[in-house]
């Protein structure tokens, strides 16, 4: 069961998830494996009108609020959270900044103020990042910064494909203040990623379940399976309903908290399941339930993290 969605909403959600599946899903191990866009990805994405989904008409958007970008975010979701997270990112930090920003992706650092961050963005370039300072925003050209490649003595745990490295915001009191950028609409848009993720997972093993067969019938017949996988709709379907009313009503950062940390959790609980029904296949790298899992964990670590969201 789902809320009902305006008719434009409606057909723009089914028209991403079929662009989703096309056009996204067979490129996004390469993706995160070499951490490139390809095949001209971000100038396609801008070219649908995608990074201005929820600016204003007035401004040269499509109107469609928040409620239209959570919507989008979960749809490409589903196919490669990075490729997701990218798109809100700019979305939310462009709609922060004049008329006449600057051309090209933009990002945004996620640490503390005065200090260093991690800087995501997207792989195709940006021109600078929104970077949290004194209540604020303020806005660090590329010229003037440059994330470090990463440096961890690991891979970041999911959204690989997204360029995060380090960024050093030390000269940033001495960059232009821009609007405030809506922390509320990052923190919801992470956490429709997290449900994409879950979703993906889910329907990755349904899928498996209808096909894989044990003592002479499928695994889909039997009762445990059909538990774990009905379990796993139920609390994406009640995340979805919290996360849609969050954006429908303009709720303000705390609000948003609570949805992101429901789309978290729900979206690792499927992916989690999804795991269970494949046993060691749900591991292989060419099977993406493994991926979707750990975008999902990733959605959570973000802007202070779910434990920040309690």
């Amino acid at each position: 069961m789902e809320m009902d969605l305006p008719d434009t909403l409606a057909e723009v959600r089914t028209q991403l998830r079929a662009f989703a599946s096309e056009r996204l899903a067979a490129g996004a191990l390469r993706r995160e494996v070499e951490g490139v866009w390809r095949d001209g990805l971000w100038e396609e994405l801008t070219g649908l009108g995608l990074d201005v989904l929820a600016l204003p008409e007035a401004r040269g958007g499509a109107g469609l609020g928040r409620l239209g970008l959570v919507v989008a975010v979960e749809e490409l979701a589903r196919a490669d959270a990075a490729v997701a997270v990218a798109l809100a990112l700019h979305a939310v930090v462009r709609a922060a900044m004049p008329e006449d920003g600057p051309d090209g992706p933009v990002g945004m650092a996620l640490g503390a103020p005065g200090g260093e961050g991690e800087a995501l963005v997207a792989p195709a370039g940006a021109s600078g990042w929104a970077v949290p300072w004194g209540g604020g925003f303020r806005w660090v050209a590329a010229d003037g910064a440059e994330p470090a490649p990463w440096a961890g003595d690991s891979e970041p745990l999911g959204l690989r494909a997204l360029r995060v490295g380090r960024l050093s915001t030390e000269h940033a009191a001495e960059a232009p203040v821009i609007a405030d950028v809506a922390v509320a609409d990052v923190v919801l848009a992470l956490g429709a990623a997290a449900l994409g993720s879950g979703e993906a997972a889910l329907a990755l093993a349904v899928d498996y379940a209808r096909e894989r067969r044990q003592f002479g019938r499928p695994i889909a017949e039997f009762q445990g399976v059909q538990w774990l996988l009905a379990d796993a709709r139920t609390r994406l379907d009640a995340a979805r309903w919290l996360l849609w009313r969050a954006a429908s009503e303009e709720a303000g950062e705390g609000e948003a908290r609570a949805a992101r940390r429901a789309c978290v959790e729900a979206g690792v609980h499927a992916a989690d399941a999804a795991l269970q029904v494949h046993g060691g296949m749900g591991y292989v790298r060419e099977v993406p339930v493994e991926r979707h899992l750990r975008d999902a964990l990733a959605c959570g670590a973000f802007w202070g993290g779910v434990r920040a969201d309690r």
